[in-house]
């Protein structure tokens, strides 16, 4: 994305970003998700356009992992809820440390 006078623009063309979106809803990736060994906190916002949940089950998968959804969020988490952001990341740290 690049800031203009007028807003916010994708680097890409249209085509091209919706492709590379697309991929993700296609791809096979829980091979890969099942070798990950350190621990990690899947926060998703709680906005209608999500797609189908694969955080739930990539925090299954992945040991020590956990899966939050935020109400009242869009894809920009830390925007939209900076409060329960920093308390996320502030519990998520603090485990690791204890």
């Amino acid at each position: 994305m690049r800031e203009g006078p007028d807003g916010y623009r994708l680097l890409t063309e249209h085509a091209m970003a919706a492709a590379i979106a697309g991929e993700w809803g296609e791809r096979d990736f829980w091979d890969s998700v099942r070798r990950v060994r350190f621990r990690r906190c899947c926060w998703r916002p709680r906005s209608r356009r999500s797609r189908p949940p694969r955080w739930p089950r990539m925090a299954e998968l992945i040991p020590g992992a956990r899966h939050v959804r935020v109400a009242g969020t869009g894809h920009l988490l830390h925007d939209d809820a900076p409060a329960r952001y920093r308390e996320l990341v502030t519990e998520f740290l603090t485990e690791l440390s204890g």
